[in-house]
């Protein structure tokens, strides 16, 4: 259904697990959260870094606030997105609903989480209509393992991993 207890599925498996996820964008709820989350991160995080003042050497502090800043800009363009999966927000505390409201405020956070810990474990597959060509599912969920495990040292481990996703795939 792509509703909160997707989101937290999703956060398990990225962040505590290490599993890729792949998302198909344009199908509504979950996916396209992830989905504008990711796109939107990539693009405030490439204005971080473009930037002039924070290209020469930034001290750990000035970059930890242009993160709590991206990370504000984030929560409040995700608004819309956040409602459809969360429901609204302006319920009255009760008892009973006390747990469906701290779910509200946790949801940004454990997308967040992902998208800010493990961006090379998401993959985003666009259905626009702007896309004439339709997306090869199998190629996309194997490009999601391949760059999820991608890894700048040549080590024995990732090798033997990349050759039994290798197998997987030709099977």
């Amino acid at each position: 259904e792509g509703g909160p207890n997707t989101v937290r599925t999703v956060h398990e498996a990225v962040v505590e697990n290490n599993i890729p996820a792949v998302f198909l964008e344009g199908t509504g709820r979950c996916c396209d959260l992830f989905a504008k989350a990711f796109h939107l991160y990539n693009e405030y995080r490439r204005n971080i870094e473009s930037d002039d003042e924070t290209s020469v050497n930034i001290d750990s502090d000035t970059l930890a606030k242009y993160y709590d800043e991206l990370k504000i800009k984030l929560r409040e363009d995700l608004k819309d997105e956040l409602l459809s999966i969360n429901g609204p927000v302006d319920i009255p505390a009760t008892p009973d609903n006390h747990a469906h409201l701290t779910d509200n405020k946790d949801n940004f956070e454990l997308v967040y989480e992902c998208i800010h810990t493990r961006r090379n474990f998401l993959h985003i597959i666009s259905l626009s209509s702007r896309h004439l060509v339709e997306p090869d599912i199998d190629l996309a969920i194997l490009q999601a393992l391949l760059k999820a495990t991608s890894d700048k040292k040549g080590c024995e481990a990732t090798i033997k991993r990349k050759r039994e996703q290798l197998r997987l795939a030709l099977e």
